[in-house]
C-alpha cells in the first residue's frame, strides 16, 4: 500500500506533465474552462474530530474511516471518483490503495465516515447536483455494539490537501446514581431508555462558505427501548453520584402530541438488605431533545418511595427533583 503523507505531493516529470496537457485539452467538450494546477498530484487526506469527552472515538484513537468522491467535470458532468475507499492510519499519516490523482480539471467533493465497518449503516447516496450526501443509519439496541458514529466532508476541491473535520453525529448519553436517603443503599440491575427512534437519515446540506456539509438529522422511526447493565451491578455509596453506564441514541426531539408517551427512564434495582425488583420511573419533559455531538449525563436520585405515573420526577436542574441532567457540546480538536 502506497504511503500519501498529509502534505506529500508526487509531481509527474515535465514531459509527462506536457502530454497530459495536451491530453485533456483534447476533452475540453467536459472541461470547465479552468485548468487544474495540482493536475497529477497524489490526493492526500489531513484528518481532525471533534472531541465529545469520553466518547469511543476521537481523533487521536481513529484508525480507519471510508470516503466517497464526486468529480464535477462541469457543464454539468459528473462522476463517481472514489466509492467508500478505505482510508487507514500509518502513524502520522493516511493511506488508501490504489492511489488517487487530481483531475486535469473541474473540482471533486469528499465525503467520510468512521467507522470503516459501520455496521447501522443503511444506506450512502450523494445528490451529484447539488452536493448532498445523506446516510440512512440505525443505532444498534446492543449498547456494548453501538458505534461512535462520525462523518466529515469537503467539497469542491482541486488540489491538497483534503482537510476532513470528523463530527460525531449521535448522541452520548451518560447515567449517574446515588442513594437519597441517609444510610440506604440502592443495587442497580438495570436502567431503560424507552420511546427512542432508532433509526434517521442523516444529510449534509453544502456550506458555501466553509465548503463543508452542514449536518442534519430527520424521518426519525423505528422507536424502540435501550437498556443499560452491568455485569455486576451498581451498588450506590451514600450521597455521591457514581457512573453507572452509557449508550448512544439518535438526535430526536419528542412528539408533541399529547397522546404520544414522552421519553422515560425506567431504573430496575433492590433495595440492599431490603426490598428486590423495585422501580423508579422518570420522565423527561415534552421540550427536551437529543442534539447530536452532545454528551448528555443524567443524574438519578433513588429512595425506597414506590414509583408510579402519579409520582413521575421531571427533568430538572436541581437534584431536588430525583433527575438532573447536564449538557456538554463536543469541542474541536
Amino acid at each position: 500500500m502506497q504511503t500519501i503523507s498529509r502534505c506529500s505531493i508526487n509531481s509527474w516529470g515535465p514531459v509527462w506533465f506536457l502530454l497530459s496537457v495536451l491530453f485533456f485539452a483534447g476533452c475540453s467538450g467536459n472541461d470547465d474552462g479552468t485548468g487544474n494546477p495540482n493536475e497529477g498530484s497524489a490526493i492526500a487526506f489531513d484528518c481532525s474530530a471533534s472531541d465529545m469527552r469520553a466518547a469511543k472515538t476521537t481523533a487521536a484513537d481513529m484508525q480507519y474511516f471510508r470516503i466517497s468522491a464526486i468529480w464535477n467535470k462541469g457543464n454539468g458532468v459528473y462522476a463517481s471518483f472514489m466509492d467508500k475507499q478505505l482510508v487507514e492510519r500509518d502513524g502520522d499519516n493516511w493511506v488508501y490503495s490504489p492511489v488517487k490523482y487530481w483531475p486535469g480539471y473541474g473540482t471533486v467533493s469528499f465525503f467520510a465516515y468512521s467507522p470503516a465497518t459501520l455496521s447501522g449503516l443503511d444506506l450512502l447516496y450523494i445528490e451529484n447536483s447539488s452536493n448532498e450526501a445523506s446516510f440512512e443509519y440505525t443505532v444498534s439496541k446492543n449498547y456494548q455494539e453501538q458505534e461512535d458514529f462520525m462523518v466529515a466532508s469537503n467539497l469542491d476541491k482541486n488540489g491538497n490537501p483534503i482537510r476532513l473535520y470528523f463530527e460525531h453525529a449521535l448522541a452520548g448519553v451518560y447515567f449517574r446514581a446515588r442513594s437519597g436517603e441517609a444510610g440506604v443503599s440502592f443495587r442497580i440491575r438495570e436502567i431503560k431508555l424507552t420511546g427512542i427512534y432508532s433509526k434517521g437519515i442523516l444529510t449534509g446540506i453544502p456550506n458555501e462558505e466553509t465548503k463543508t456539509s452542514d449536518w442534519t438529522w430527520y424521518g426519525q422511526s423505528g422507536a424502540t427501548s435501550y437498556v443499560v447493565y452491568q455485569k455486576y451491578p451498581f451498588e450506590t455509596q451514600g450521597d455521591e453520584y457514581g457512573d453507572v453506564g452509557d449508550l448512544m441514541v439518535l438526535p430526536q426531539g419528542q412528539d408533541q402530541d399529547i397522546n404520544v408517551p414522552p421519553i422515560k427512564i425506567e431504573v430496575l434495582y433492590d433495595i440492599v438488605g431490603g426490598a428486590a425488583d423495585q422501580i423508579r420511573t422518570y420522565e423527561l419533559e415534552k421540550s427536551f431533545t437529543f442534539e447530536k455531538g452532545r454528551k448528555y449525563t443524567l443524574h438519578l436520585t433513588l429512595d425506597t418511595q414506590a414509583s408510579s405515573l402519579s409520582q413521575k420526577q421531571y427533568a430538572g436542574m436541581t437534584a431536588k427533583s430525583g433527575l438532573y441532567i447536564a449538557s456538554e457540546p463536543t469541542e474541536s480538536r
